[in-house]
């Protein structure tokens, strides 16, 4: 797959040498893709599953802990949602409870 057309990328380094790029497309899916030191980009961008819902906004990432990854973005009713991975299991888009608070 090429690269999505975007609104939006976010990435987050993490100690094992890995870089995680993520690309919001156009259509509110994310994109996927993985740079890794020792052999450097995989071929293909992946999609995450929908998630139950599409995005919009800016995506923001973050890195806890080798393997686990969170992305957060805009849902589709303009409230911020995240989901989290642990070694590429992804959860469904999860909103807050109140605005601003985590």
């Amino acid at each position: 797959m090429e690269a999505p057309r975007t609104s939006s990328v976010a990435a987050v380094g993490s100690d094992d040498g890995r870089l995680d790029l993520f690309a919001l497309a156009e259509d509110g899916r994310v994109e996927h893709r993985i740079w890794w030191e020792e052999r450097g980009w995989e071929p293909l961008w992946k999609t995450l599953p929908r998630g139950g819902q599409a995005v919009t906004g800016t995506l923001a990432v973050l890195s806890r802990e080798s393997g686990h990854l969170e992305v957060f973005a805009t849902g589709e009713t303009g409230a911020p949602v995240h989901r989290w991975a642990w070694n590429e299991e992804w959860s469904p888009w999860h909103g807050f409870a109140t605005p601003g608070v985590c």
